[in-house]
């Protein structure tokens, strides 16, 4: 289980995730934990700006984080997260270009398309109850 970096202010805090879709493929990043030197498999997400949508704001970050462009399709929900108490909002995108490369090298190591039936191996904990129905992985 990944550790969470306690040197990022939390109260208040919105993010949006973006779940981008590439034919059978999805969009993971490997993100750094600087302080504990720890990496975990993830979507590409980010804090939402004041005048953003969690559409938006998944759309600039996926961009901002690979290089990926984008379009917001629908927001799956969102959730609490359970350790770190942040505001979650789930959105799914349909890629429009890139494949993708690690733009933002100070928080990003790695990124991968991935088939869904992987993202357990990547992602086996916390993952939100809404992607795992979106993608038929609910047990």
């Amino acid at each position: 289980m990944a550790e969470i970096d306690h040197s990022i202010p939390l109260e208040g805090t919105e993010v949006s995730v973006g779940i981008v879709e590439k034919g059978s493929k999805i969009l993971l990043v490997q993100r750094k934990y600087k302080e504990h030197h720890v990496l975990n498999w993830q979507f590409p997400a980010g804090k939402i700006k004041a005048s953003e949508t969690p559409e938006n704001a998944a759309e600039r970050e996926v961009y901002e984080e690979t290089g990926v462009k984008c379009t917001a399709e629908r927001v799956l929900g969102h959730r609490t997260h359970p350790i770190t108490g942040v505001r979650i909002h789930y959105v799914v995108c349909e890629h429009n270009a890139g494949n993708g490369s690690v733009r933002d090298h100070s928080e990003i190591k790695n990124l991968a398309w991935v088939h869904p039936r992987d993202l357990k191996a990547y992602i086996p904990d916390y993952m939100y109850s809404g992607v795992l129905k979106h993608f038929d992985l609910a047990t």
